[in-house]
């Protein structure tokens, strides 16, 4: 694939704290999907800067130890070794009971709302959203998630502004995705957001990612054409 190049700046001379959470209950491809994405990207910057844009941190449970390491490359930290974020990502929980991952998340609740008021902003994949709005800080905002759990998410938050329809949700600082492969659409956003569109038309190349789908509500219809049954 042809390299595009753009030009250094200083924004580019540090590296932006990035925090995965391996919540309990996540579901492995969307922390794959984070991992791949945000390591292509840094790769890019190398070759292209001589450094790496991202700083990827795992941070694992705040009460188990013992979590899966999804990427051996990395040690998860302790919420307590991770002061400060300059973006924090929620994955998708798997399918299951999202009341009872919530419960079992409880412990993350607090330390994002911290980081929150650290000032870092904030991202959701499809229905991460739920541990999202669980800390408070999609009150009164936009926010999605995948079209079977949106009205789920609208009853058990009524606060959230929860719109059934969208790919991505960018609301003062704080993100949400729809389901499975909106996750890409919201890295995007959020690539050209953080580093450029160079950077984000790059990677959707590298992942074969069509930039232009905004709306999800196509995929809410499971009824199958009777021609198809």
């Amino acid at each position: 694939m042809e390299k595009m190049y753009f030009r250094y700046s200083p924004a580019n001379a540090f590296m932006k704290k990035l925090s995965i959470l391996l919540t309990k209950q996540y579901r492995p491809i969307s922390i794959a999907a984070l991992l791949d994405v945000f390591q292509t990207v840094n790769h890019y910057y190398q070759d292209n800067t001589g450094m790496p844009y991202f700083d990827i941190r795992l941070i694992r449970h705040p009460e188990d130890e013992t979590v899966a390491f999804p990427d051996e490359q990395y040690l998860p930290l302790s919420h307590e070794e991770v002061t400060a974020s300059d973006l924090v990502l929620i994955p998708a929980f798997r399918p299951g009971n999202v009341a009872d991952f919530l419960r079992q998340n409880a412990a993350f609740v607090p330390w994002i709302r911290q980081q929150a008021g650290k000032g870092a902003e904030v991202a959701s994949f499809c229905t991460g959203a739920f541990l999202l709005a669980a800390t408070g800080l999609l009150n009164n905002r936009k926010a999605t998630t995948h079209v079977t759990a949106v009205e789920s998410l609208a009853r058990h938050f009524p606060e959230v502004i929860v719109d059934p329809d969208v790919v991505v949700t960018d609301d003062r600082g704080v993100y949400t995705s729809g389901g499975a492969t909106s996750t890409f659409h919201l890295l995007l956003h959020i690539l050209e957001k953080y580093c450029n569109r160079t950077t984000a038309i790059y990677t959707a190349k590298v992942f074969a990612i069509d930039m232009d789908r905004a709306q999800q509500s196509y995929f809410a219809n499971w009824s199958l054409p009777r021609t198809q049954r």
